[in-house]
């Protein structure tokens, strides 16, 4: 008899230490598993229109990507966009469109113009002189110079021949900005829109 209570205290004892264990195994460090997420910086990645000359009554294409904003809009009546979006467009008239980002502390702004051909444009009308420095180790076109000093990048329509080339600049053409060109690339053609100028071709291999 004092046997069989002896095994049973036994056995009373090592549950009580497993179930003890289950509870508190003596490590009291952990490692909390949670995401951890960051804010993004307010930017405009990019801004484009496919195609920058249109015969009246086609159509273009804008596109644009957007990072760290609360609210993304589109002038032109297009209004309240996503973060990313493509949004087709039939201009009547050469048209400047403006995207606006805003976050909690401020905003950010981008612009670009399509043509409509026949219509008179502000660009200048006469052929620009614009010298790019070819890197064929990044796959890019730097900008040497650019002539006269109030071009704009909406002034330009950039092919190659797999689409477009990327260009992620905005405003006037300045020395030292640059043209990134997508991996096995070709060719890439730069032309002027207004007077409809071929203003360069670079071969990438």
């Amino acid at each position: 008899m004092k046997k069989h209570i002896i095994a049973i205290g036994i056995i009373f004892v090592l549950l009580l230490v497993g179930f003890s264990g289950c509870i508190f195994d003596g490590d009291t460090s952990y490692e909390e598993d949670k995401d951890v997420v960051y804010d993004e910086e307010l930017s405009i990645e990019y801004f484009i229109v496919e195609p920058g000359l249109v015969d009246l009554g086609d159509s273009a294409y804008l596109s644009w990507k957007v990072l760290g904003a609360k609210s993304v809009s589109i002038d032109n009546s297009i209004g309240n966009v996503g973060l990313e979006g493509k949004q087709i467009i039939f201009p009547t008239e050469n048209t400047t469109y403006t995207i606006t980002a805003l976050d909690s502390e401020g905003s950010a702004e981008a612009f670009v113009k399509v043509y409509v051909s026949g219509m008179i444009g502000t660009s200048p009308e006469t052929t620009p002189n614009m010298q790019f420095v070819k890197d064929d180790t990044h796959n890019k076109l730097t900008v040497a110079s650019a002539d006269p000093g109030n071009l704009q990048w909406s002034d330009f329509e950039m092919t190659n021949s797999s689409g477009s080339a990327w260009q992620n600049n905005s405003g006037a053409v300045q020395a030292g900005q640059y043209i990134e060109v997508s991996s096995g690339t070709a060719t890439v053609n730069i032309r002027h829109i207004s007077t409809n100028t071929l203003i360069g071709t670079w071969n990438f291999n």
